[in-house]
């Protein structure tokens, strides 16, 4: 295992470089866009995925089958469209569907520590009017650097059957809410994403010990669920409120078009919400007090504006893309021996600008994309 292991680490360092994030557009139902998927990018699935079993099992030193029982468990909890989707990605790469799966559970299962960074703002603060939400993604990258060498942008347009068809009408299919996520090749969980209805959410770890037992779905296909069928901040906070997802996290959600935001910490299959006072939001590594988190000490929380917040306050004027990109990128914000990718969306301008593939992403340079009506 452990030489098997370092051969494809060797092989990504040697095979792997970082180039122009490149973009793939996912359409059909969930399982046929696990195919496609692994029709464009079978090499670099099969290696990640080989990767990153190998790890999980390093980490919890435990064999394949254990490994794959606990991945397995977690599954029960997950939605058909995600199964569905990295069943097609199995197919397609002829991996095994339990090693495709533990791939796409890794941080559920073999969590590593990684420290975000998000801030949000609108209304007067910004130039425009318009909402910006912004992400830095601060994590230790593994042997031979795979997320760093590998970012990808997914757009997903895809249907569903409908549940509520009936026996006559079995082949009617729901469009989901188009959407994009920031990723890696077959990994099909969010950590950061936006979707058509101006919905915007991005995930942190809050970095607290304990909630191993609380087995439910895995926070990153919680989000990405929502990206698929939320259309509003509210109707993504009723969607935590019911799921009680796993992963001690927490999860900025702005809604662009009611130009309002909130955090919904979740910590130990508890979650508790804190909406933005002002016009302006952020979450970092720690719970709150306001977030109304039973149970927690007040020495395990801190300031909710702590550190974006306190940052963007010192700065005068108004924020624009490249105003929320030099934030991010301050010193007190910026964690640079973590930092691997930085993002700032404008979702009423149908943009991002996004920096990775790199250490200290943060400070660029920056490409801008459209979000959405992009070519094949």
């Amino acid at each position: 295992m452990n030489q098997l292991f370092l051969t494809f680490t060797c092989f990504l360092v040697l095979s792997l470089s970082a180039k122009e994030t490149p973009r793939i557009l996912l359409k059909g139902s969930s399982y046929q866009m696990g195919l496609q998927m692994a029709a464009k990018y079978k090499t670099k699935t099969s290696g990640l995925c080989m990767q990153f079993n190998g790890m999980a099992s390093l980490y919890l030193k435990i064999s394949k089958k254990k490994l794959h029982e606990k991945a397995l468990k977690i599954a029960k909890h997950m939605a058909k469209d995600d199964l569905d989707e990295i069943k097609g990605m199995a197919k397609g790469t002829k991996i095994p569907y339990e090693d495709m799966l533990v791939y796409n559970l890794f941080y559920s299962l073999a969590s590593s520590p990684f420290a975000c960074r998000q801030f949000a703002t609108w209304d007067k603060r910004t130039t425009t009017g318009d909402l910006i939400h912004a992400r830095n993604l601060d994590w230790f990258d593994y042997p031979g650097s795979p997320m760093k060498k590998n970012n990808l942008i997914i757009n997903y347009h895809g249907t569903t059957v409908d549940a509520k068809a009936t026996q006559n009408s079995s082949q009617i299919t729901k469009k989901h809410q188009p959407y994009l996520i920031l990723s890696w090749p077959g990994y099909a969980a969010a950590l950061t994403g936006t979707n058509k209805a101006g919905l915007t959410l991005g995930y942190n770890q809050l970095r607290l010990k304990g909630d191993t037992q609380h087995i439910s779905e895995p926070t990153f296909f919680t989000i990405k669920r929502i990206l698929r069928t939320c259309s509003t901040l509210e109707e993504a906070v009723a969607v935590f409120k019911k799921t009680l997802p796993m992963d001690s996290g927490s999860v900025l959600i702005s809604d662009a078009k009611q130009k309002k935001a909130a955090v919904v910490e979740i910590v130990r299959g508890k979650v508790g919400v804190r909406y933005a006072p002002t016009n302006m939001i952020s979450n970092a590594n720690h719970p709150t007090k306001e977030a109304g988190i039973e149970g927690l000490k007040s020495s395990q929380t801190a300031s909710a504006e702590h550190p974006v917040c306190t940052a963007a306050k010192r700065i005068n004027g108004k924020f624009n893309a490249k105003s929320v990109q030099k934030l991010m990128a301050g010193p007190t914000v910026l964690q640079p021996r973590l930092n691997l990718l930085c993002v700032v969306f404008i979702p009423e301008k149908n943009r991002m600008w996004l920096s990775c593939g790199r250490e200290s992403a943060a400070n660029g340079p920056f490409v801008e994309f459209k979000l959405f009506k992009i070519e094949k």
